[in-house]
């Protein structure tokens, strides 16, 4: 009951944190392939990719609807970056959003790599990564 409880309060919290997001940190990409975003899988599309909370990342459909939320770490900090991108590790035919980059930062928010990640990546010797443009 009390994690039941807990998980109901944290879902709530990160619902109400989505809805605070600011618009000047959303990138706007065309997925041509479908991908695992933390839990969710979603298929290809148009994303909206809100950041307004830094920890906490959006992806909305072109519908506006709420798909996934993705908990991520700034990372791999370097040079002012000149464009947005998000960065897809591939295991075989599943795609797992791992980076997103924006134009202008010097850090990129790495998602926080999950049970199904880890699996795929012992099965496999290595992924690949996909790098998709994104824009402001």
């Amino acid at each position: 009951m009390k994690t039941h409880v807990l998980r109901t309060s944290i879902i709530a919290l990160l619902v109400a944190v989505a809805g605070h997001a600011q618009s000047n940190l959303a990138l706007h990409a065309n997925i041509p392939f479908s991908f695992v975003a933390g839990r969710a899988t979603l298929n290809a599309g148009q994303y909206r990719v809100d950041q307004g909370n830094r920890g906490l990342i959006t992806l909305k459909s072109a519908n506006g609807k709420t798909n996934a939320f993705l908990l991520t770490a700034a990372q791999q900090c370097g040079g002012i970056q000149t464009a947005s991108r998000l960065v897809f590790h591939r295991y075989g035919n599943t795609y797992i959003l791992s980076q997103i980059w924006t134009q202008g930062d010097n850090c990129a928010r790495q998602a926080t790599v999950t049970k199904r990640e880890r699996e795929l990546a012992a099965r496999q010797k290595a992924s690949d990564e996909t790098i998709i443009l994104a824009m402001r």
